[in-house]
């Protein structure tokens, strides 16, 4: 086996598919598992003896942060280092005989048929696979919940796009329903008036709200004719529409009457596929005679249409 591809594998540098692949093939193949864990203590030794250098050195260093086991066994391998040097210092050279001595004790401590070999071969063995196994399954664990995250984080971001469009929809639709609010509550206050002006049937009642539509146009461009409004006795406002005016549904202008600012802030709506406009003002700003308006938006006076009133006596 190549040593990049386990060192890839130990240094968690593979994709979650190919690690799992990897896996698998080692988990049938005895001789490519210690191969991997005579790799992993290959690089532990080479770490604690300072011979990873450059981008090797900080591989290694990053693979920490995702296996915090490996910290353990570069302790216990610097500690077994620092064991061995210790006892060669304390203990001297030591004789022909006695080092054939000792090598006999290590000998025999290590020969196969020796009990002691085989309980520790043993118990190594359930070590190593009882660690393996949970390394694995630690990887990948750690492997699906980055993939889960990855995918939270993007489900967050499309959800937060969708807030903020509706946010936006929503705050056209208040101002919209705010705008019909007020008008019914003016409509339903003129109809309480009138039906309480109704008590006496045998007389007619005039109307509270006189109305007045005031093209701006008039047929293929031409000036409008100029509108006469017979303000009956008891009129107390009057509600303009104001037709065919210029610029875009949605646009705010200023009303103006007689050069006084009578309303602000008025939208410009579709109705019948012309551009209109409504205010109510109280007719006592209406003159006897000829009155103007000017409709001034974003940029300049769009409109200023003439009308004469003519108040009944």
């Amino acid at each position: 086996m190549d040593n990049d591809q386990i060192d890839n594998y130990l240094l968690n540098e593979m994709s979650a598919e190919a690690r799992e692949k990897f896996e698998d093939r080692y988990f049938g193949d005895e001789e490519l598992f210690f191969e991997i864990a005579d790799r992993e203590n290959e690089l532990v030794d080479s770490y604690n003896a300072g011979q990873l250098k450059g981008a090797e050195l900080e591989r290694f260093e990053r693979s920490l942060a995702q296996f915090p086991a490996r910290r353990d066994k570069i302790s216990n391998s610097r500690l077994l280092k620092e064991f061995i040097v210790e006892q060669n210092t304390k203990h001297g050279t030591i004789t022909i005989a006695e080092r054939r001595g000792v090598f006999g004790r290590i000998a025999d401590l290590f020969a196969f048929n020796s009990p002691a070999f085989q309980f520790a071969s043993i118990g190594l063995i359930l070590i190593l696979a009882v660690g393996s196994i949970f390394l694995l399954r630690e990887n990948r664990r750690l492997g699906s919940m980055q993939d889960e995250l990855a995918a939270s984080r993007a489900r967050e971001a499309e959800l937060s796009s969708q807030v903020s469009s509706q946010q936006d929809a929503s705050s056209d639709l208040t101002a919209d329903l705010d705008a019909e609010r007020q008008r019914i509550q003016q409509l339903e206050a003129e109809i309480e008036k009138l039906r309480t002006n109704q008590d006496t049937p045998d007389h007619p009642v005039a109307p509270t709200i006189a109305t007045l539509l005031i093209p701006v146009t008039g047929i293929r461009g031409a000036p409008a004719p100029v509108k006469q409004l017979t303000l009956p006795t008891g009129a107390d406002r009057v509600s303009i529409l104001l037709d065919s005016l210029t610029g875009s549904a949605g646009d705010k202008v200023t009303i103006e009457l007689n050069g006084e600012v009578v309303a602000r802030g008025v939208e410009l709506r579709i109705k019948n596929d012309s551009l209109t406009a409504s205010v109510i003002v109280s007719s006592a700003k209406l003159v006897d005679g000829r009155n103007t308006l000017r409709v001034v938006g974003n940029g300049g006076e769009s409109a200023s249409p003439m009308f004469i009133v003519n108040r009944k006596k």
